[in-house]
């Protein structure tokens, strides 16, 4: 009875401890859920978004994008730039901090003395990736002596950038009453600063340890999209995200998935009552959405049949099939209609029109050979004019070829106009033949009188 109750205590600690192991899978397992509308995504929960397609130039949503709104620490991108640009190639350099360069920072510092000697690589990472304002006030200071005059830079880039409803009054972002900017504005900062390597790879460190401190000072990466916790999404690299109570959340970043990349803003994000941070919510939520939602469409092959053109003179054929000379392919959403054929679905987003500047060809007719245009259209603007080509090479028909040389010649104007002119020619010999018969007769009969 005992080894009865035993084995059905093993039993069902066994079957316990499977429904488990499957609970955890299941939990742990990401799950496969539908793709989410924009219009479910809570964007109420922040002042302005920007999502925009880097390779296509496509703005695929935004909220308030020409708003002005404090930047927060947004404004480090802009910093961060100009810093990456003043310090290439010079990362190993020791900087000797002096207590001009410290005497007075604001907001997140991590507390550098007069007389510490950072690399500028420990400074870089320090401010751009730990967002500490004590290593930005000292490189600040290396490059332009003042914080006024780096400021003064920071607006002259704005400038040249476009960036037109910008106004920067400090290089951390700190609260200022007069600094302002845009979610538009910050894209055109956030997109300047994407392309230069270096910024790049430092505000993408999930975290740094560094070199010039005794002891090492290690940290994570400020931004939580990209440092190890709660927020991470392995989708983004750069940029930048911090808040202060006025301007709210600030995120901005880049994600790249298949060959797409994609520029996220996020300003003034809330944090609600159960700690939830949707500055990070939102982003990676755009993201998701981004990139369910929008894709490189193919519309036509190299291979696909745009029409067919009569051919003369070929040995086993008598039209060739126009295809387009390159893959046409578009970024664009996925749920996009595509008409199979000229005004036979008018209600699609992709259209096409062709137009032939061949009616006809003669063989030979090399495959590659051009015979006309392909225009594209989405949603009715023409967004492409490509050339269309023979698909394929026809051989010309010798006899087909004698013949109709033949025909030709026998309806060529010379031709004609040597027909004529020989009948011509054979009526004048034929009445003077018989003018000359008839005065023959006539002058016989006189004689014979």
């Amino acid at each position: 009875m005992k080894t009865d109750n035993n084995i059905s205590r093993r039993c069902l600690r066994q079957a316990l401890c499977i429904i488990f192991a499957a609970f955890i899978v299941l939990c742990s397992a990401p799950l496969a859920s539908r793709a989410e509308k924009l219009d479910e995504i809570p964007l109420e929960r922040a002042n302005a978004v920007y999502v925009y397609n880097i390779e296509n130039s496509v703005l695929l949503a935004s909220k308030n994008a020409e708003k002005q709104l404090y930047p927060a620490s947004a404004a480090k991108i802009m910093t961060g730039l100009i810093c990456c640009e003043h310090f290439s190639g010079r990362l190993d350099e020791r900087v000797t901090v002096t207590e001009q360069m410290v005497a007075h920072i604001e907001g997140r510092y991590m507390g550098i003395k007069a007389g510490n000697k950072p690399t500028v690589r420990d400074l870089l990472y320090l401010a751009f990736c730990g967002g500490f304002n004590d290593a930005v006030a000292i490189m600040e200071y290396l490059i332009s002596g003042s914080e006024t005059a780096f400021v003064a830079e920071m607006n002259n880039r704005a400038a040249v950038l476009g960036m037109h409803s910008t106004v920067f009054t400090n290089a951390t972002g700190v609260h200022s009453d007069g600094m302002v900017t845009t979610a538009e504005d910050v894209a055109k900062m956030a997109l300047a600063a994407s392309e230069n390597g270096l910024y790049m790879t430092v505000t993408s460190a999930v975290s740094y340890s560094t070199e010039g401190f005794t002891p090492v000072f290690s940290f994570d990466n400020y931004n939580q999209l990209i440092s190890a916790g709660r927020y991470r999404n392995t989708l983004c690299r750069g940029l930048n995200a911090g808040s202060t109570p006025a301007a709210g959340g600030t995120a901005v970043t880049i994600a790249e998935k298949d060959g797409a990349s994609i520029l996220c803003v996020i300003m003034g994000g809330e944090t609600d009552g159960y700690n939830n941070n949707y500055t990070y919510i939102l982003a990676s939520r755009l993201i998701d959405w981004a990139f369910e939602n929008y894709g490189y469409i193919d519309v036509f092959s190299t291979s696909d049949a745009i029409c067919n053109i009569p051919v003369a003179l070929a040995m086993d054929t008598d039209s060739v099939v126009a295809v387009p000379s390159r893959k046409v392919s578009y970024y664009l959403p996925v749920s996009v209609k595509v008409s199979p054929a000229p005004g036979e679905n008018p209600d699609a987003d992709i259209t096409y029109t062709y137009r032939l500047t061949e009616a006809s060809l003669d063989a030979p007719v090399e495959s590659g050979k051009a015979v006309g245009f392909l225009s594209v259209f989405y949603k009715g603007e023409l967004i492409d004019s490509v050339v269309l080509v023979a698909g394929k090479s026809v051989d010309q028909s010798r006899l087909l070829y004698i013949f109709e040389r033949i025909k030709a010649f026998s309806t060529s104007d010379f031709f004609i106009g040597a027909l004529i002119t020989a009948s011509i020619l054979s009526l004048i010999y034929i009445t003077v033949s018989a003018f000359v018969r008839g005065s023959k007769k006539t002058g016989r009969k006189r004689t014979r009188r």
